[in-house]
């Protein structure tokens, strides 16, 4: 559970939410509450919802909250999330994580073809660029190994629920 106030502009603002699908329910003096169900929370989106709190007193009027945007406006990266349904029911030969990333549009995985020692697992290709060119992150965390910038983390299938591949800065 977690609690917010709005600003003098009403804006308010639920900051690194673990992934998970969640229920809003706002309320405020002189206004009927407001309740939203089935708002999905998931790696690097952000959510806005416009809520319309009705006045108890007024005239008769229904609660409007509008629906989450497909198109996040707040950034410019291409990239698509992994939900749990991919991590958890997609069968993995050797266990490697890293197989995953190639089911994004794009990831190629490289490994034994690049001759400056990248040739261990996660080192990808994404949309032609150099398999060094890439970032890696762990809830949030570097995670690159600084010499050959190689994923320095490699997590076990069974603590993965989501992940995604963004693949344009």
């Amino acid at each position: 559970m977690r609690a917010a106030s709005t600003d003098d502009a009403g804006v308010f603002e639920f900051a690194s939410l673990p992934i998970g699908t969640y229920q809003l329910q706002i309320t405020a003096d002189d206004f009927l509450p407001f309740e939203a169900r089935g708002i999905r929370a998931s790696i690097g989106q952000v959510v806005n919802l416009e809520v319309v709190l009705s006045q108890k007193q007024g005239a008769p009027g229904s609660l409007r909250a509008g629906n989450a945007t497909m198109v996040e406006a707040g950034n410019a990266q291409l990239g698509v999330v992994m939900g749990d349904l991919y991590v958890t029911q997609l069968p993995l030969i050797s266990r490697d994580t890293f197989d995953l990333l190639q089911l994004q549009p794009g990831v190629q995985g490289t490994l034994g073809a690049n001759l400056l020692g990248n040739s261990q697992p996660g080192v990808v290709s994404v949309n032609g660029g150099r398999s060094r060119s890439n970032n890696s992150n762990v809830n949030g965390g570097h995670a690159g190994d600084p010499l050959a910038n190689s994923p320095s983390i490699d997590p076990s299938p069974d603590s993965i629920s989501e992940f995604r591949v963004i693949s344009h800065n």
